[in-house]
């Protein structure tokens, strides 16, 4: 816990972890519910990754009712997001990034080595190529606002660091938007509209945002996300943080 705690990236699999650890502080760190412990055989045959995510679209088989096919954890989101379920819509990968984007998690209740290729991108290694680019992303963002409080009719402002975290260079996409009180997306999303940057090799950029609060903006505290990624569906990465706009 104190490796993610300090930022890590962890990926963890097991037929049981969630059997076993769902009392625990460590499973927290996943997102998700554990929801069943599965059958003693014939649990996953079919893994279909969910719409929208970075499995979309995937589909491979798995070792049904042979030896990995055993109690396999069924689990559902808690801030989690699902990318595999099986042929009776049971969750069986998740991925979570904290409720601060703070660390990086994957937990897997299926055996990655049990999973059988079918034709490219269907194949263990697109899916692995797809977990390494959420666990480590190439390029990184880090919002620091110039303050958390802001009176009605002031401007809020906060500074944006992108890191190419690659010997390569990186060409990515980046958005912002806000979130009222009550979480509901601000109507005027994207409030800084999708921007293309190209970084080189390790290369760190640093750019000041500021956005003016109407005087009439409703109180309460807000949230304020930075994307960035390679569109259509391919997010890299992502950080926030939450202000109060409070009476002048």
């Amino acid at each position: 816990m104190e490796f993610m705690d300090a930022g890590g990236s962890v990926y963890v699999e097991g037929n049981d972890f969630g059997y076993s650890h769902r009392y625990d502080p460590i499973y927290e760190y996943f997102g998700c519910t554990y929801t069943g412990d599965g059958n003693s055989s014939f649990n996953v045959d079919h893994l279909y990754g969910e719409a929208g995510t970075m499995l979309d679209g995937r589909h491979l088989r798995y070792m049904y009712g042979q030896g990995p096919d055993v109690y396999v954890d069924m689990i559902e989101s808690n801030g989690g997001t699902i990318l595999f379920r099986d042929q009776i819509n049971a969750g069986r990968l998740i991925k979570w990034d904290g409720e601060d984007h703070d660390y990086r998690s994957m937990h897997s209740t299926y055996v990655f080595g049990a999973m059988i290729d079918q034709t490219s991108p269907d194949t263990k290694d697109d899916v692995m190529a797809a977990y390494m680019g959420y666990l480590f992303p190439s390029v990184v963002v880090n919002l620091e606002p110039d303050a958390t409080t802001i009176p009605q009719g002031g401007t809020l402002g906060y500074t944006a660091t992108l890191v190419n975290k690659t010997d390569q260079q990186q060409t990515i996409y980046g958005r912002a938007n806000v979130y009222l009180p009550g979480g509901s997306p601000f109507p005027g999303n994207p409030v800084v509209a999708p921007t293309q940057v190209t970084l080189n090799a390790g290369a760190t950029v640093t750019v000041h945002y500021s956005h003016p609060v109407p005087a009439g903006a409703p109180l309460g505290v807000y949230t304020y996300e930075a994307q960035v990624g390679v569109p259509p569906a391919n997010l890299i990465d992502d950080d926030l943080f939450e202000f109060e706009i409070v009476a002048p």
